[in-house]
């Protein structure tokens, strides 16, 4: 419960944070409005181009000023490439802003959550020392599970298939006048 308070806290002071950027980056004063040519003001353009067109979209989600064409540079990542490439799960992504778009394989299917690589890899670097380490550490892991089922599974066959010998007692014919053993063990005697 405290994890995701200060998740939320610190997800809330890097966005105000950014927008502080943002607002610096238009002038000095940091009052959110950049100077045209002609000396009038105007609202704040794209961080990175300074053109005046914002994508609404992603400002409105993510508080980022960007053009369409500079939109491209801003990394997004889904919910599951951000699980594989920076293991993070779904909980840590929750208090995240969030992009919904059309599911690529399928429209019928539920929408692609897409999230700011710069704020999931923030989180990463929060929960794990060295995301490196980590991966290596599960492949270690994974490879154990699977030796272990492996060699289970091959102990099981061995099982299976080995002859189940039963020992018998040493039985001892005993021959009675005509020859037969209570086994049902026969000999024909030749009399010369």
């Amino acid at each position: 419960m405290q994890e995701k308070k200060e998740l939320e806290e610190t997800m809330g002071k890097s966005l105000q944070s950014s927008e502080d950027v943002s607002t610096e980056a238009g002038n000095e004063s940091g009052s959110g409005m950049i100077k045209r040519e002609g000396g009038e003001e105007c609202e704040e353009g794209c961080e990175r181009c300074g053109s005046l067109r914002i994508d609404e979209k992603i400002f409105g989600i993510f508080g980022k000023r960007l053009c369409s064409k500079c939109r491209g540079e801003f990394s997004l990542i889904s919910q599951t490439g951000a699980a594989e490439k920076y293991l993070v799960s779904k909980s840590d992504l929750h208090f995240l802003p969030k992009m919904e778009v059309n599911n690529p394989k399928s429209t019928f299917w539920k929408p692609m959550l897409l999230y700011s690589e710069e704020e999931v890899k923030k989180i990463s670097e929060r929960k794990w020392s060295s995301i490196e380490e980590e991966k290596t550490r599960r492949k270690q892991a994974l490879k154990e599970r699977r030796s272990k089922r492996i060699k289970k599974k091959i102990s099981e066959l061995k099982k299976s298939v080995r002859p189940k010998i039963k020992k018998e007692e040493e039985h001892t014919h005993l021959f009675d006048a005509e020859g037969r053993c209570s086994c049902g063990l026969e000999v024909e005697h030749e009399e010369i």
